[in-house]
């Protein structure tokens, strides 16, 4: 039987080994299609350009091309469909996509799906001259994008002050992801109650917070099943998330209620044939459960966790789909009992000196087993200049971790943070870091 070729949009050296790692590596030769680094270059996302030369690579492979894949936000999450539509592959239909990633589309779907699971909201043009005034909430609440990811152009409204100055700032950035994503909602016939709202629209809701988590599932011939939730934690009194662990720590009662609501909110939006996962909050308080968004997609920040605690990424979930197979997960098949995504952060702007070395990285990862660390910096470079953060702090790297237990897992990223030494031109503090443990019980509002 000759393999199948599967083509992944975005693949990079970090998740290349865990997709070989899967069961259905040995049926499978992968190959990347457009690097991230050609996908967001730049101030704007030439998306007619990136289709054309992702169909152009296609075209001269000498072989089959079998599936298209892909676990990144927008655009590859919208462009797996439309690839996959014009070769003739099987894949998961773009109008599902997009429903689920337009928050306004989504929270019109989810206000008749689960009314009383989600915040109050409005659409809000930011360059009509009473956008201010023009919103019915009162405050505090976020404005955000209908389009965007990684909290980008998120912010949080305390009043007429903070609201003029997020708005300016919105205005200046919003067309980095604005206009490539209009490209696309021109290739869809919008909802009459959706169509006026476009990516240069925002979206405001009301507060909802508690313990944070994100449900990974997928939805194959029309039904959803949930497979995995991972625990998402912010620094202490902020807003920026400070870790990704897994498996989640919330109440067994609490997931089940999680994923009923996620499921019946991913069949409404017209996903189908697609891994998505869901972000949602318990306020412990109220018992309550919120949902904050829907993704048509796997959390790629989740691809190690998944492989540390199951013995396999979740990307087999993707693969699966691929193939067109019911997808199945194993669970608790792997080295380490929980697995964490940690943040090494920075409050303040700054220009970068140096950055750990690749030795110095590899000592880490050879004294801490399984330890992976990404870095997200570069020395000469100014954290202001870094693409796509969120508005409130800066990402120097990111750390991988399993361990036996919580405090295990809490203890290796200790240690791994300390030895990872940053210097930044313009400060006297030359660390710049602040290591302090999240606490899981912080209550944030949503981003």
């Amino acid at each position: 039987m000759r393999k199948r070729q599967i083509f992944v949009l975005g693949l990079d050296d970090f998740q290349r080994p865990l997709l070989d790692e899967l069961p259905q590596a040995d049926e499978c030769d992968f190959h990347g299609l457009l690097t991230m680094e050609r996908v967001r270059e730049g101030d704007r996302i030439p998306i007619t350009e990136l289709i054309d030369e992702a169909l152009a690579d296609l075209d001269r492979f000498d072989g089959p091309v079998d599936a298209i894949a892909g676990f990144w936000d927008f655009p590859i999450n919208c462009l797996v469909p439309i690839l996959s539509d014009k070769l003739g592959l099987p894949h998961k239909p773009l109008a599902g996509v997009v429903a689920c990633e337009h928050k306004y589309w989504a929270r019109v779907v989810e206000q008749f799906v689960i009314p009383g699971a989600i915040p109050p909201f409005e659409a809000v043009h930011p360059f009509a001259p009473d956008a201010a005034s023009s919103i019915g909430l009162e405050f505090p609440f976020w404005i955000k994008p209908v389009m965007s990811y990684s909290s980008y152009l998120g912010f949080y409204i305390d009043g007429p002050d903070t609201l003029a100055a997020s708005l300016g700032t919105i205005r200046n950035e919003i067309g980095q992801l604005a206009e490539p994503f209009d490209r696309v909602l021109e290739m869809l016939e919008l909802p009459e109650d959706v169509a006026h709202v476009r990516g240069d629209w925002c979206i405001a809701e009301g507060i909802i917070g508690g313990h944070q988590c994100t449900l990974e599932g997928f939805i194959h011939h029309g039904h959803s099943e949930v497979y995995g939730i991972v625990d998402s934690l912010r620094v202490p009194g902020g807003t920026s998330f400070a870790s990704y662990r897994y498996p989640s720590a919330l109440p067994g009662t609490v997931q089940e209620r999680m994923t009923s609501m996620a499921c019946r909110t991913v069949e409404a939006l017209g996903l189908d044939h697609s891994a998505w996962n869901v972000e949602c909050f318990w306020d412990e308080g109220t018992d309550q459960v919120w949902l904050l968004e829907v993704n048509s997609r796997l959390s790629e920040s989740h691809t190690d966790l998944f492989s540390k605690v199951d013995g396999v990424s979740h990307q087999s979930v993707m693969l699966d789909l691929a193939l067109e197979r019911k997808p199945s997960m194993p669970t608790g098949q792997g080295k380490y009992a929980y697995a964490g995504k940690f943040f090494v952060r920075r409050a303040d702007d700054a220009c970068i000196e140096s950055v750990p070395t690749a030795d110095e990285i590899a000592a880490i990862e050879h004294d801490i087993p399984d330890t992976r660390i990404v870095l997200k910096v570069e020395p000469g470079l100014w954290l202001h200049d870094l693409p796509y953060q969120d508005s409130y702090t800066y990402d120097l790297a990111w750390i991988y971790l399993g361990a036996d237990s919580p405090t295990d897992l809490e203890e290796r990223y200790r240690e791994a943070a300390e030895r990872l030494s940053f210097s930044f031109s313009d400060e006297a503090d030359r660390t710049g870091i602040d290591l302090a443990a999240p606490d899981p019980h912080v209550r944030e509002a949503n981003l």
